[in-house]
């Protein structure tokens, strides 16, 4: 989870209790936000060890919006944060600062990168893989008890490790071969995952990862 001035303990903490409340009080729908990274220890555990817990209680999914946000401190080089294709805190800043905004500039999310290698992450290039296959299993399948079990998998069990999305996506009953094409299709874009509004909401490019249908992608 990506660690935003150490806020992230008493949101985890929120949802969670939200979550539990929405149970107890009958309440239709509860809202839960999870902002995530594959190859990201935290987000592992979380994953892991609360939320699956939380998860596989009865009636959960009856009462749960889950919006699940593979992205977390990832950013896109611009010209006026400029980097080397390598993470730096300092960059990931400059880009909040500059593109967190109403009105942001037109490169804040192309992701044209100086190294040509699209967004940077901060647990290094695998990781922008992982967020992709994640966030393609969420759009192919839309229904959030269907693609968490491979999140639960691939994200909880095996830390993000590419080597497993594919038996993680079987063991999920998910077509892996979808999600390769998905994530195929998103590499050919030459732009980012996300738009980041004023923390901790999110929204999304068009082209790219929705949460709807991928309308360019058969």
């Amino acid at each position: 989870m990506a660690d935003h001035d150490g806020r992230v303990g008493w949101v985890v903490s929120l949802l969670v209790g939200v979550t539990i409340m929405g149970l107890v009080s009958g309440q239709d729908k509860v809202s839960l936000y999870l902002e995530v990274e594959a190859q990201c220890p935290d987000c592992q555990m979380f994953v892991r060890f609360q939320m699956e817990p939380v998860f596989e209680a009865e009636g959960v999914w009856d009462i749960l919006d889950l919006t699940f946000v593979p992205w977390g401190n990832a950013y896109c080089e611009t010209s006026s944060c400029p980097g080397s294709g390598s993470y730096v805190s300092s960059v990931y800043k400059c880009w909040i600062s500059e593109c967190d905004v109403a009105s942001p500039p037109s490169d804040c999310f192309t992701c044209i990168s100086t190294q040509g290698i699209g967004e940077v992450n901060q647990h290094g290039k695998d990781e922008g893989e992982g967020n992709r296959i994640e966030a393609c299993a969420m759009n192919i399948y839309q229904n959030s008890t269907i693609w968490w079990p491979f999140v639960y998998c691939f994200e909880g069990l095996h830390e993000g490790d590419l080597n497993y999305a594919q038996s993680c996506a079987e063991s999920a009953s998910l077509d892996y071969s979808a999600l390769s094409d998905c994530v195929l299709w998103l590499r050919s874009l030459h732009n980012s995952i996300v738009v980041i509004t004023p923390w901790p909401r999110l929204y999304v490019k068009d082209q790219v990862i929705t949460y709807g249908d991928f309308d360019d992608f058969e």
